[in-house]
């Protein structure tokens, strides 16, 4: 019987870097102030996301996964999405899979839940009790001219009449602040209520937290959105041929409290 092998190319990966492992002193791990190269490499060796988060598929993505031959593997960083390619002329690199009509989800949940204290993420509660989630994806490359790998927006701008929690991350003159305690018009210079955090890094903030979601599972806290959809510019899947770009690298960073 003649055997038939599956090509695969990876499709895209996600880093999702908290800086609770991997800031040191006043070194912020890709910040403004970055630790050495050597040091960095050192803590990419004993860091693992797969310790203290559990990245799962939607029920929709789930099937689409099965049904378009694409895998998930989740690495030390975060995660990979591996698409099996279709038999195609020799140096091509057509998925198999329509990837500009698909939208694939995956869920985030603590593996340890210790760890959401130690988290710049503030939950506001909707109106009937429940909790927002946090949604991440690369739509926003689309918003900011295709040269954007994070999965987050920008920091919101620092409003005097807005209630913050501690968790909350905002900005001001192009600084970055953290909020450590609740406050409504608390100064950012305030030590009492804020601290300073690196203004080079697109962290995680409310810009992602979505209230209106629609009923999610109780222990999921985010989830990651990533559309195939072309006009992403240097961070779309595809090339103008339909061929799978080299692996496109999204980055999520979690700030530490």
């Amino acid at each position: 019987m003649e055997s038939t092998k599956r090509r695969y190319q990876p499709l895209m990966a996600v880093d999702i870097l908290h800086h609770s492992f991997l800031d040191e002193g006043g070194k912020i791990f890709d910040g403004t102030q970055d630790l050495p190269a050597p040091r960095k490499a050192q803590k990419l060796k004993t860091y693992d996301v797969r310790e203290w988060l559990l990245v799962e598929p939607d029920t929709s993505t789930r099937k689409a996964l099965q049904a378009h031959g694409v895998l998930l593997k989740q690495t030390k960083t975060g995660f990979l999405l591996l698409a099996q390619l279709a038999d195609a002329l020799p140096g091509t690199r057509k998925p198999l899979a329509n990837l500009e009509k698909m939208v694939l989800g995956f869920w985030l949940k603590w593996q340890l839940p210790e760890l959401a204290a130690q988290t710049a993420l503030a939950y506001r509660v909707k109106a009937d009790g429940g909790r927002g989630v946090y949604l991440f994806g690369n739509q926003w490359a689309r918003i900011f001219g295709g040269a954007y790998p994070h999965l987050t927006l920008p920091l919101p701008t620092y409003r005097p009449e807005e209630d913050y929690l501690p968790g909350d991350l905002v900005r001001k003159d192009a600084k970055h602040y953290r909020a450590i305690a609740k406050s409504k018009g608390a100064a950012v210079t305030d030590a009492a209520f804020w601290q300073p955090t690196d203004s080079k890094i697109s962290y995680a903030s409310r810009q992602s937290l979505q209230t209106q979601q629609a009923a999610v599972p109780l222990d999921v806290w985010g989830k990651i959105e990533i559309s195939g959809k072309s006009g992403l510019s240097n961070y779309s899947l595809l090339t103008g041929t339909g061929d799978l770009k080299n692996s496109q690298v999204y980055k999520l960073h979690l700030d530490k409290m």
